[in-house]
């Protein structure tokens, strides 16, 4: 719930009136513009906004048109699958105990809304074509198993704190997708 991704000069905590949420874009628009940086980063957590597919398409172009003119590279990075457990599971404490009772560890599907997850990277590469300077990197793909569920732990790592928050080992899955 930080700043709006997309310059849509919304009113929200940050930004109490109109006028500031469109100064706040206009000022971006000028640092694109005065900066022209190597590369930008497109990062969000898209399954918390309630947006359609159709309409992140919408959104997601009109991004890269404001964007894509003022820099070498857009990377937009995959969103990685999100557990289907309450924040307050302590997700460690709760494999450990299953495994020294003698039980398997759980497998974990990802939540509801992975069909928004998997759509906006369709809808992302999608507009590769148009934007030839977009790149779209599957940081998502590390952690999931061949038959489709999340691959949150791997011996004693685990690469979740919880539900959708990776920990410094989760982190470091996605390194090397991301430096080159």
């Amino acid at each position: 719930n930080g700043t709006p991704t997309f310059f849509d000069q919304t009113v929200n905590h940050s930004f109490p009136t109109q006028e500031e949420a469109k100064e706040f874009d206009d000022a971006r628009r000028k640092y694109l513009r005065d900066w022209c940086p190597k590369a930008v980063f497109i990062i969000d957590h898209w399954a918390r906004e309630e947006i359609s597919v159709e309409h992140f398409d919408v959104k997601l172009r009109s991004l890269l048109s404001e964007v894509s003119p003022f820099s070498r590279e857009v990377l937009f990075i995959s969103q990685v699958p999100v557990l289907p457990i309450d924040h307050q599971i302590n997700l460690r404490e709760f494999v450990t105990w299953r495994l020294r009772n003698g039980k398997p560890s759980p497998r974990m599907e990802p939540d509801g809304n992975e069909h928004l997850r998997q759509a906006t990277v369709t809808t992302a590469t999608a507009c590769v074509k148009d934007y030839p300077n977009l790149r779209v990197l599957r940081t998502d793909l590390p952690f999931y198993k061949e038959d489709g569920s999340i691959r949150y732990f791997e011996g004693r790592e685990f690469f979740y704190a919880d539900a959708n928050h990776l920990t410094d080992v989760g982190a470091e899955q996605g390194r090397d997708i991301i430096r080159k």
